[in-house]
């Protein structure tokens, strides 16, 4: 199933390639494949092409987090909920302060 949808969002950035929602999806799909490195790149480039739209250093904190890289996890997580903070939707969609508060950046 995940080679399935990687295909079909792969497919979609054909036509599309920067569009911020699709490299996401591609990249949180590389993610849950544990493709790490991939989905680095991925969400590297995401947060070059739209730097104030949170979801490449999103996806950077939880890759980062993956390969046990703390600092960097928090730095890039830290980023996305101040790219994100002004949309309070969009932090609780995002997961961002559930996924600081994973790795200690965020106290209760």
């Amino acid at each position: 199933r995940l080679d399935e949808a990687l295909a079909a969002v792969r497919q979609a950035r054909e036509r599309s390639s920067k569009d911020p929602d699709l490299a996401w999806m591609e990249g949180d799909l590389l993610h849950r494949r544990e493709d790490l490195a991939a989905a680095g790149a991925l969400f590297e480039n995401l947060a070059k092409w739209h730097p104030q739209n949170p979801l490449g250093h999103l996806g950077l904190g939880r890759v980062d987090r993956s390969r046990g890289e703390r600092q960097s996890a928090l730095k890039h997580l830290r980023r996305a909920v101040t790219e994100a903070s002004s949309n309070v939707a969009c932090l609780v969609e995002l997961g961002a302060v559930n996924a600081l508060r994973e790795v200690g950046g965020v106290h209760r």
